[in-house]
């Protein structure tokens, strides 16, 4: 608690849900994760070596009770600490050297993700408290994201911050997210969640050797992209004029910005890699054939234009 009462006056420290099942499961047994139950019984405790792990599960719910002691009263003195756990919200605060807790009813979410519950408790600061400048600590790129795109909706002079990196190796940094959604511009940042989602991120499959220095550029660059990405989120089902762009955009990643149809797109770039040298032996080629350096078939791009479009909805529906 020392280390955060030192940031500010008022600290919202926000925590993830693990639920089962979940949309995540893939991505979290991919880094390893367990179904590991540890019991923390103290302050004394030594530490596991699978420690990571205790502090997803076991940890936070254990200083939701730890911080409750009247020895934090001093550390905290006038200053107010949040933490959402689980389903629930709750506020740390010490009178007369006693340290008190309250459920904050305002602040209950049902949100999986910290990422878009930390939405939601700083557009409750920002209504009901008169604030400059807002930190948010994290080192996810899904933050930064998903409140580039909030502050695009949102009219407010607060200025946000995002304090990310680390002092140890130098990289730690503040990064403004109003002069950043200025920059950029406000269609843009409308469109970055959808973007951000469909070229990969936690919830969803990356395009092979394709990083997100091309498609942000492709975007950038084009209106009819921006319309595309920006509408993500708010589509059930998913138009066809979506689709379209969503398979236009694909074939201009790969090359093939002449071209439309992801099919056709990438029967172009079979034949160009893989067509037969002689034809008295036109299967020579076929050796070795690498098909995830083509296109996506339509079919496959479609279920993850799917995927994408439901997680840019959960990232818009956060306030």
């Amino acid at each position: 608690m020392l280390q955060l009462c030192r940031m500010a006056d008022r600290i919202h420290f926000v925590c993830d849900r693990y639920v089962v099942p979940s949309i995540k499961d893939p991505e979290r047994e991919r880094r390893g994760s367990q179904d590991v139950v540890f019991c923390i019984t103290g302050p004394d405790q030594n530490r596991t070596k699978d420690w990571q792990l205790a502090l997803k599960v076991a940890l936070f719910r254990f200083l939701k009770s730890e911080w409750l002691r009247d020895s934090y009263a001093d550390v905290l003195g006038d200053r107010h600490v949040y933490l959402a756990l689980d389903n629930e919200c709750c506020c740390f605060t010490s009178t007369g050297g006693v340290v008190a807790r309250q459920t904050v009813r305002d602040l209950v979410s049902q949100h999986e993700e910290a990422d878009t519950r930390m939405v939601y408790h700083l557009h409750h600061v920002i209504e009901h408290r008169s604030v400059e400048n807002i930190s948010i600590r994290s080192n996810d790129t899904d933050v930064l994201v998903i409140f580039l795109y909030y502050l695009s909706q949102w009219e407010t002079t607060v200025m946000i911050w995002l304090d990310s990196g680390l002092s140890s190796n130098n990289t730690r940094r503040y990064i403004s997210i109003n002069h950043l959604r200025d920059t950029v511009g406000k269609r843009f940042a409308e469109a970055i969640p959808g973007l951000h989602a469909f070229t990969g991120c936690d919830f969803t499959a990356s395009f092979l050797n394709k990083d997100k220095t091309r498609p942000m550029d492709l975007v950038m660059s084009n209106e009819l992209y921006k319309d595309f990405f920006a509408a993500l989120g708010s589509e059930d089902p998913l138009s066809d004029t979506t689709v379209q762009a969503c398979e236009a955009f694909v074939c201009h990643l790969y090359g093939k910005s002449n071209i439309k149809d992801v099919n056709t797109a990438r029967h172009i770039s079979l034949q160009l890699t893989y067509a037969p040298k002689t034809p008295n032996n036109p299967l020579n080629a076929i050796k070795g054939i690498n098909p995830s350096s083509m296109p996506p078939c339509s079919k496959v791009l479609k279920e993850k234009l799917q995927r994408t479009n439901f997680v840019a909805s959960l990232w818009k529906n956060a306030a």
